[in-house]
């Protein structure tokens, strides 16, 4: 019976290794993935980059304070030299914080975050040119 037992491993053994010498000389084949299928995929994964590369400056700047600004570095090389000290913000007056968004957007408080009457006058000119290619 160990005899039977041994014969039976080995001649399974032996048959599996015919299964994979036979195999093992051929390459796995890949299915074949359409152009677009393809473009898809990377246009996917850049876009999860995008993403990333967005994400990472809002999440290490909402800890740490940023070295620069573009508007620093524009006012620094305009002037020579800026004094700055960073401060948290209830500890400016409230009236400082609603000029600063003020300035950038005096109807901040009258919409729901882009002011759709602003980019309408913003576009008109583009609409009324006539450059002669159906714009």
């Amino acid at each position: 019976m160990a005899k039977a037992a041994k014969t039976g491993g080995k001649s399974g053994s032996s048959k599996k290794t015919k299964a994979r010498g036979k195999s093992a000389g051929k390459a796995k084949a890949r299915p074949d993935i359409s152009p677009g299928r393809l473009a898809k995929r990377w246009i996917g994964r850049a876009a999860l980059v995008g993403v990333a590369v967005m994400l990472l400056p809002i999440l290490l700047f909402s800890v740490v304070n940023p070295p620069t600004t573009f508007t620093i570095w524009s006012e620094y090389r305009r002037l020579g030299d800026i004094d700055r000290e960073w401060m948290p913000i209830e500890a400016m007056a409230p009236v400082l914080a609603r000029s600063v968004v003020a300035a950038e957007d005096a109807r901040f408080c009258q919409h729901w975050g882009l002011d759709a009457e602003a980019i309408r006058k913003a576009i008109e000119p583009l609409m009324q040119c006539d450059h002669g290619d159906g714009l």
